[in-house]
């Protein structure tokens, strides 16, 4: 092996390295910022393209999160909201109510989860500058019908916030999120993560 192919061996090993580093150090600092002991409050915008139709659909949220699976989405004129144990879901415009144990419902995909559920894959970095790295993760195994064929997510460096994230489901559709602000170790009231049910509303009550 001539000296030149030794120094290009080199010089890869130590750019592959360092892009390692890099995205070690971002995910470790993310999930320090958003762990599960971490009370969270978010604002965003939504973007969601429907592959099908060709249309997107615009609309606004918050999120508050708790410990103990509490927490609290408003999208539009729909509310999802949980006491740890049981299950609200409201909509406001067509007046009614559904109520379930917390138990017997996949949040799996649930917005609420959203931040938990995107900081479990393995990501690499695109692009990265001192205030901003872009991070990409692709379906390794596109045969198989996973939940997403490709997440980024983009992350405030300075702040170890993510900014933005666009995700394709195995349907194509594209949701993005765009925060607009992030807040952690917020000390929210317990009455926040409970609901009172408005007088005039349908109940469908599907606890046992």
């Amino acid at each position: 092996m001539n000296k030149t192919v030794v120094t290009f061996n080199l010089i890869t090993l130590i750019l592959l390295t360092s892009l390692f580093a890099q995205e070690n150090a971002v995910i470790t600092a993310l999930k320090k910022k958003y762990n599960e002991k971490t009370s969270l409050e978010l604002t965003f915008d939504l973007d969601i393209f429907w592959k099908v139709r060709e249309k997107h659909e615009k609309k606004s949220g918050s999120l508050c999160i708790k410990p103990g699976d509490k927490f609290r989405l408003t999208i539009g004129s729909t509310e999802w909201i949980s006491d740890g144990h049981t299950f609200w879901q409201y909509n406001e415009k067509s007046s009614q109510v559904i109520i379930k144990n917390l138990l017997d419902v996949d949040l799996s995909m649930h917005p609420s989860q959203i931040i938990k559920t995107y900081l479990g894959y393995s990501y690499k970095v695109k692009s990265s500058d001192e205030k901003q790295a872009v991070l990409t993760w692709l379906n390794p195994e596109p045969r198989q019908k996973k939940s997403y064929k490709e997440i980024k997510l983009w992350v405030n460096k300075k702040k170890n916030t993510i900014e933005k994230v666009t995700a394709i489901d195995k349907n194509g559709n594209e949701s993005t999120y765009t925060f607009k602000k992030t807040k952690t170790d917020v000390q929210f009231p317990s009455i926040l993560f409970e609901f009172e049910i408005p007088k005039g509303v349908d109940v469908l009550d599907s606890r046992k």
